[in-house]
């Protein structure tokens, strides 16, 4: 039964009080230190509610709600031991009373608290059996899990915390169980991470082990004289490793020549493109001189040409001016039809010559 409720069931027996006992200095004793305990529960002062509902019991006839309210606050005071006394008291007395399953369900948690996980479980699995409807089933489930998981035994744990958290989701301890299970898939990754390095070592020490075993018949071994077969191996090591220096060596000598070659054939690729460049020059060069050679033998063919033009003009001119003479001439003397012959021929021959000459 939740706190509010028990402050409903605290106010009626008040006013319950009030109307059937009137207040005079003969109240019961008993009546007052009950009342004092209601007013004290209320106000959450559990140690004056244990004081006056402890004084309200001890008269011998109080019902069974003053002994369930006294346990409640034994259990809010954190007074367990004596809240299992009560407990078993109130179980005793009233067997079929309407907060016996109440008391069932808080003896078990008063032992959960007490430590005695073993007796809290049976009361609280008792409980479950008894009384599966219960309001308190769920956190009866919740504080057997809170067993199984003190003593690490998750697997027990989290099938009751996941019940909780399928079929109670709107119970108070939902959300508790929710922690626990991710609590819970926390511990199992470190537990899988501690076996993993449990492994780990067990092999290292395996592996230790194999080794010092090993050192230890080498050991014997090396008293029966496979020491020196050792020294021997050894000594072949190190001739080995001096062959090896020296090729390096040799390599690195082979490798000085290859980078100097290099070297050689990048200066010799360089002038080689140098006289390329050149031999391109000095081609341009030829070329140049060739055609200004040829303009200029064609500008002297030209003027010779016309030189000899020129003369065969001058010498045409002078032939006719001899054929005008050799006429004048032939004028005088007899026989001019054959000088007229004589001039045409040789006039004829100084045109073919002028013509030559033009070509």
């Amino acid at each position: 039964m939740n706190r509010s409720l028990f402050a409903v069931v605290c106010g009626c027996l008040v006013l319950f009080l009030f109307l059937v006992s009137p207040v005079s200095a003969e109240t019961d004793v008993a009546d007052m230190a009950l009342l004092q305990g209601y007013d004290a529960f209320l106000n959450e002062d559990w140690v004056s509610s244990l004081f006056f509902f402890r004084k309200a019991v001890s008269s011998g006839n109080a019902p069974e709600e003053t002994w369930y309210m006294l346990i409640l606050s034994e259990m809010f005071a954190e007074d367990y031991e004596s809240a299992v006394e009560d407990c078993n008291t109130f179980v005793a007395n009233f067997p079929s009373g309407e907060y016996y399953s109440f008391a069932l369900y808080q003896r078990g948690r008063a032992l959960y608290h007490l430590n005695r996980k073993d007796e809290s479980v049976s009361q609280l699995t008792e409980f479950c059996h008894l009384y599966p409807d219960h309001e308190l089933y769920a956190p009866a489930l919740f504080w057997i899990a809170e067993s199984f998981f003190d003593e690490y035994n998750y697997s027990a744990s989290k099938v009751l915390y996941e019940r909780i958290v399928s079929d109670f989701p709107r119970d108070a301890k939902a959300s508790e169980a929710e922690e626990r299970l991710r609590a819970i898939g926390q511990a199992e990754r470190e537990e899988k991470l501690l076996y993993m390095l449990k492994v780990t070592g067990e092999e290292y020490l395996a592996a230790k082990e194999e080794y010092e075993r090993e050192l230890s018949l080498y050991r014997s071994e090396d008293a029966l004289g496979l020491h020196d077969h050792l020294q021997q191996r050894t000594k072949e090591v190190d001739q080995l490793n001096t062959l090896v220096d020296e090729l390096q060596l040799k390599n690195k000598a082979q490798q000085d020549l290859i980078d100097e070659l290099e070297n050689k054939n990048r200066e010799l690729q360089i002038t080689a493109e140098e006289a390329r460049r050149m031999a391109t020059d000095v081609a341009s060069a030829a070329s140049k001189a060739q055609e200004e050679a040829v303009a200029k033998a064609q500008q002297e063919a030209e003027a010779k040409a016309a030189e000899e033009v020129a003369k065969a003009v001058e010498e045409t001119a002078r032939a006719k001016e001899e054929a005008a003479e050799a006429a004048a001439k032939a004028a005088e003397y007899s026989g001019l039809e054959e000088l007229k012959a004589k001039a045409a021929e040789l006039q004829r021959l100084l045109e073919e010559k002028s013509i030559r000459s033009q070509k």
